[in-house]
């Protein structure tokens, strides 16, 4: 489309116009055909659907993500620092009597 200016420094409404092409010929004004049209329908609703379902998929792998944490979260197994002195030890013998810990540890280093 081209605006020609008006003598009054406006300018005219946009006019259709041939455009040379590399080989010489004028090619045709490009406007928007009626398959096109039905192809742009078809394209913007497939990507609506794979958005979709991407969003969705996303939504259900979240979900399983926080049961899966969930069910790791017990405390078998996990460690901590022995309070008071170098090494590690595990966290359930530690919580199951906390004043037996310290009382043994106060023995044993008299």
């Amino acid at each position: 489309m081209v605006y020609r200016p008006n003598g009054d420094g406006s300018f005219s409404k946009p006019e259709m116009v041939n455009i040379p092409t590399d080989n010489g010929s004028l090619s045709k004004p490009e406007t928007e055909t009626e398959e096109k049209s039905s192809t742009r329908k078809v394209v913007e609703a497939a990507v609506t659907v794979v958005g979709t379902v991407v969003a969705v998929a996303g939504m259900v792998a979240w979900g399983v993500s926080l049961f899966s944490s969930e069910a790791e979260s017990s405390d078998e197994g996990k460690q901590m620092k022995r309070p008071g002195e170098n090494g590690y030890i595990e966290r359930a013998v530690f919580e199951s009597d906390p004043k037996g810990y310290f009382q043994n540890h106060r023995q044993n280093k008299r």
